[in-house]
C-alpha cells in the first residue's frame, strides 16, 4: 500500500495541477471578457501565468486608457471570478506601444472580423437551407389545407441594424383548425424542418 502510494502521488499531484491551471485560465478569461469590454480599448494580448507562489494576468491594451480607479476597480472584482490570489498586470499606453508590434495588432484584428464573418457566414448558412416538399405529408395529415408557403426569411428591425433569421410558414385551409391542431401542426413543422426558429400563419 505503501509502495502504490508513494508511485500514485506524482500523477495525483499532476492531475491536481493540470485541473487548477484550467479552472484558473478559465476564470480568467471570464474575468477579461466580462469586464474589460470598453469599445474604445482593445486587448492586443493576453498571459496566465500560473505559478504555485501566485498566478498573474498579464494584459497589453490600446486605445483609451483605464484610469487608476477603474483598474481598482477591476482588482475588487477578481474575488467574485475566484482570482483571490491572482495579480492584475495591466500595461497601456506608452507602455503598452513600447512592447507592442504590427503582428501583434494585425493578429489581434484579424481575430475580430473572422469571428465577425463566421457569425455572417452561419446566418447565411442557416437561411439557405433547403425545404423539402411536405405536399403528400400535409394533405395526410391535414386534409383541409389547400395550399401552403415555407421559407427562409430575413427579418430587419426598424430601430437598429440587427437581423433574425426565421422559417416562414404561410397555410391556407378550407376552414379553421383547433388551437390543439394547430399546436401539434407547429411542432411537427419544427421538427421536420430542423428550423430553430419558426413562425406560422394560417388563413383560411
Amino acid at each position: 500500500l505503501i509502495l502504490v502510494l508513494i508511485t500514485a502521488a506524482p500523477s495525483v499531484f499532476l492531475a491536481y495541477r493540470i485541473v487548477d491551471k484550467s479552472i484558473f485560465e478559465n476564470n480568467a478569461k471570464a474575468f477579461i471578457q466580462q469586464e474589460i469590454n470598453d469599445k474604445n480599448t482593445q486587448v492586443i494580448t493576453t498571459k496566465y501565468n500560473y505559478s504555485r507562489k501566485g498566478n498573474q494576468i498579464d494584459l497589453l491594451l490600446l486605445g483609451d486608457e483605464l484610469s487608476e480607479g477603474r483598474i481598482d476597480s477591476l482588482k475588487k472584482k477578481m474575488p467574485s471570478y475566484h482570482l483571490e490570489n491572482t495579480k492584475l498586470n495591466i500595461k497601456q499606453g506608452l507602455n503598452a506601444k513600447n512592447e507592442v508590434d504590427l503582428s501583434q495588432i494585425k493578429a489581434s484584428i484579424l481575430e475580430t472580423v473572422y469571428q465577425r464573418d463566421s457569425t455572417e457566414v452561419n446566418s447565411v448558412k442557416k437561411i439557405n437551407l433547403p425545404i423539402p416538399d411536405l405536399r403528400a405529408e400535409l394533405s395526410s395529415l391535414y386534409p383541409t389545407l389547400k395550399n401552403y408557403s415555407i421559407d427562409n426569411v430575413t427579418i430587419k428591425h426598424v430601430n437598429s441594424k440587427r437581423k433574425d433569421t426565421v422559417t416562414l410558414a404561410a397555410l391556407f385551409f378550407e376552414k379553421a383548425i383547433s388551437k390543439e391542431e394547430s399546436a401539434r401542426l407547429e411542432k411537427w413543422l419544427k421538427s421536420r424542418l430542423r428550423a430553430d426558429s419558426l413562425k406560422i400563419v394560417m388563413l383560411n
